[in-house]
């Protein structure tokens, strides 16, 4: 009977890894084609890896976890099981590097303001780069960079000014990522799938 019940763990936590993936390829496709629209930066990365891939899993790690506490989609007897499957489904070979993104967001588990920076600025620094990494171009450089051109507001802006507004607009972008998240986990509870529709539809009128 353990045999069984390990195996439809397993399975779970691997079709739901493989959902995350999906999530995570389309709204990284989405966020990096928003910035190239909007910025005259160079893209660094035009496909999901990295420190971005990383951080991405690591909150849906994160997600998971206190998404279990409010909509328990796990009985307690089976959930350390799960999380363990499910974890090492999605981190893959890098579960250390995973964990490190996790509790880079436990630690600021009561400020979900920084949990959004946190996973911003990894995902931004991967599409167009860090503001250190212009900055020791910079000095290596005679005078002032070239300016970017910022086409949602038709004028020309420092690159530094454009990094700070590429790694807004990514962090403006990721609650439909945890939304879309959240829904793979709610899957088969209508309640809670239409309340989240409707929190996903709500958020989208602020921006």
């Amino acid at each position: 009977m353990g045999l069984y019940k390990t195996i439809g763990l397993k399975y779970r936590a691997e079709k739901i890894a493989s959902r995350f993936l999906m999530i995570r390829q389309q709204h990284f496709d989405g966020m990096m084609q928003l910035v190239e629209e909007r910025f005259s930066l160079p893209i660094l990365h035009r496909t999901l890896g990295g420190d971005a891939d990383l951080a991405l899993k690591g909150y849906q790690l994160w997600i998971s976890t206190l998404f279990n506490i409010e909509h328990p989609y796990v009985v307690d007897s089976e959930r350390q099981e799960f999380i363990g499957h499910l974890t090492l489904a999605v981190s893959g070979a890098e579960r250390e590097r995973v964990q490190w993104y996790f509790n880079n967001f436990y630690e600021c588990r009561k400020d979900v303001d920084q949990q959004i920076v946190r996973l911003a600025t990894p995902v931004s620094d991967y599409i167009v780069g860090s503001l250190s990494d212009y900055s020791d171009d910079i000095e290596e450089q005679d005078g002032d960079p070239p300016p970017v051109f910022d086409h949602a507001r038709n004028v020309t802006c420092s690159p530094m000014f454009a990094l700070v507004g590429a790694e807004a607009m990514i962090a403006s972008l990721l609650p439909f990522f945890e939304y879309k998240t959240k829904m793979v986990l709610a899957e088969g509870n209508v309640a809670v799938l239409r309340e989240l529709q409707e929190e996903m539809e709500a958020y989208e009128k602020t921006i």
